[in-house]
């Protein structure tokens, strides 16, 4: 089963999604989940290390993180 969430950075009036920090709607999301999912996460190396700090936090093995770290080129 793939699901997806909406973060929003910094809602407008009416904005929609969940509010806070990536790490602090994927926290609520693992505290939600009822089994240990699979994380896809690209981005800069600060969020893929706070995706990966989150799910450690959670006990999610690491093996079940897959990432990729878009570097200035």
């Amino acid at each position: 089963v793939f699901t997806y969430a909406i973060w929003v950075g910094r809602a407008g009036r009416g904005g929609g999604g969940a509010r806070g920090t990536r790490a602090d709607c994927l926290g609520a999301d693992l505290r939600r989940a009822q089994a240990a999912p699979d994380l896809y996460v690209c981005g800069p190396p600060p969020l893929v290390d706070s995706v990966l700090e989150v799910a450690q936090r959670h006990a999610l093995s690491p093996e079940r993180v897959f990432r990729e770290r878009f570097l200035p080129s």
